[in-house]
This record gives structure tokens, sequence and C-alpha cells, in this order.
């Protein structure tokens, strides 16, 4: 039984896949995203006891018999899975899921073989955060780093949102827009200056300005 995961800064796209057990090959769920350079271990932990119950959940939905400690293979590719970052993830999945071979790699690296299989390719991201890399059919190969929302992340919804909102406080948009925009947010320039500089989770709060941008 294989545990797949897609995680980024917002949301984990999990996948349990199970093609020897008759007649139930997959379920899939989502959960809160992790990313073990910005979020503590306890967070992360937290999500992975989330991760559990899920998995629970769909074995007796499906009438399996079989329960979480039945996964043998976990593949977790998620942002922030830097070379540093692995160990500590492959520990939490570990405990997490002790009967299996635990796999951690960065969700590049995901992209690139969901998207290539293993033909070359240029596999991108673009989220609350963004990525993009050179692909030889087996690894990333080449790589301009992301450097997070602050530093780099172009095109990510962290960036553009920030753009939005910076627009909008020094009144560079119309007016009837920078009305609408405070008016839907329920924001004032105060509100956003405490959720960026003080808030635990400042790019997803500029990601979440994307809707109205679009």
């Amino acid at each position: 039984m294989k545990l797949i995961a897609d995680s980024g800064s917002s949301k984990t796209a999990w996948v349990l896949t199970a093609p020897e057990i008759r007649g139930w090959s997959a379920s899939s769920f989502t959960t809160s995203g992790i990313n073990p350079v910005r979020d503590a271990e306890s967070s992360v932990v937290a999500v992975l006891t989330t991760a559990q119950a899920a998995v629970e959940r769909a074995l007796t939905a499906a009438g399996t018999g079989a329960v979480a400690s039945a996964v043998t293979e976990v593949h977790f590719y998620g942002a922030g899975c830097l070379p540093s970052k692995i160990p500590l993830m492959t520990r939490l999945l570990s405990a997490a899921f002790p009967a299996a071979q635990v796999f951690v790699a960065s969700d590049l690296l995901g992209a690139a073989r969901a998207l290539c299989g293993e033909a070359e390719g240029i596999a991108c991201i673009l989220g609350t955060g963004a990525n993009s890399g050179l692909y030889d059919g087996h690894q990333v190969v080449a790589n301009v780093p992301a450097l997070g929302w602050i530093l780099g992340d172009e095109g990510s919804g962290a960036v553009l949102g920030r753009t939005l909102v910076a627009d909008v406080l020094k009144g560079q948009l119309p007016a009837p827009l920078c009305r609408a925009f405070l008016t839907e947010y329920a924001l004032t320039a105060e509100s956003v200056i405490e959720a960026v500089y003080r808030g635990p989770k400042p790019n997803r709060v500029l990601a979440s300005f994307v809707p109205f941008l679009a």
C-alpha cells in the first residue's frame, strides 16, 4: 500500500493506492500544507496526524479491513524539502507511518516526474509559491532558486497578492478598485500590516487576494 503526497505551503494533496487489495485501488484527500522551512515541528506532526486519520477513514469506507499501519511506502514531495530538511521530514513521516519506507524530495521533483515521466523537460510550479527546473528524466539538474515570496517566487500567488495590496494601500490603483478591494476583504492598512509583519503565515494571506486580481 503506497501513500503519495504533493505538498505546498497552502495544502497537501494525498493519494493512497493499494492495487494489491482486490476491488479497491485508490483514494485521495487533502490536508493543510507542510513546509518544513517555515513550519514548527509540532505543526507538521499535527498535519501528519490528520493524514493518518484520513487514511484510516478511507480504508474503513472501502471495507478493506486494512489500517493505516499497512502503508508500506510513503512518497512525499514537498515545498521546503531542502536537503537539510529531508532527514526531519523522513523522521516525522516514519513516526506517522512506522511500517513504511519513506522517500522525501522537493515538490519540484514531484512535479517533474508527474509531468515528464522519464522524458527530459522543464517543469514549473505556480501556486502560493513558484519554482521551475530542468529535468533529465530522473532528477532536476538545473534550477534557479525560488527564494521565497520576499526574495523571489515571481509570478506566485504570494507575490501577486503582495503587489496588489501594496498598490491598493499606496493609492496607485483607481479609487473605485481600491475601495472595492478593501470592502471585499474588510481590510484596513493597519490590519494588512499586522497580518503581513506579525501574522504566522503572511504568504498565505497575500495569496488569498489573487481571486480579486483575477
